[in-house]
């Protein structure tokens, strides 16, 4: 018997209002899932008006474009979150170096401050080595005193 009402329903005008029901039915829980899972509340309720008020041109654009990856976005801000905190944690930690600028440099140090987090840290020094044997005998002597690492920079 159900066979014969399928068909009936299939015959004449009635697909309309088979493929209109078949719609609305799928249009219903894409609605549903767009309250749930949109970032927005005005994206979730656009979605929303569309798939009910026109749910066969909504339905095909919100399966293809509608469908947000929400939880991968969740998780990628907690780990900038996270990220963010173990920053702040090592710049308060750089806090306690920070010394006062000389005399004529105040401008310098404000614009490292601004770039960096730190302003000019303290316990550094710096000599510029300009011949080459003062250059590589500098270097074996400080390399040799080193108590726990070694930082080389230079330029040609």
């Amino acid at each position: 018997m159900s066979s014969g009402l399928l068909s009936t329903l299939l015959n004449g005008d009635n697909w309309l209002l088979v493929f209109s029901a078949c719609a609305y039915a799928l249009a219903i829980p894409s609605a549903i899932r767009a309250v749930l899972v949109t970032r927005t509340s005005q994206g979730a309720m656009g979605w929303v008006i569309a798939l009910i008020a026109m749910p066969v041109v909504s339905l095909p654009l919100y399966w293809v474009f509608g469908r947000t990856k929400f939880q991968g976005y969740v998780n990628r801000r907690a780990q900038i979150d996270e990220l963010a905190l173990r920053e702040s944690e090592h710049l308060q930690a750089l806090q306690q170096f920070d010394s006062e600028p000389r005399p004529g440099v105040q401008g310098l140090h404000e614009i490292a401050s601004k770039l960096s987090g730190t302003g000019f840290l303290g316990g550094n020094c710096l000599e510029l080595l300009v011949e080459g044997k003062a250059t590589f005998d500098s270097i074996v002597t400080e390399i040799s005193g080193a108590e726990r690492y070694i930082l080389v920079q230079y330029y040609i």
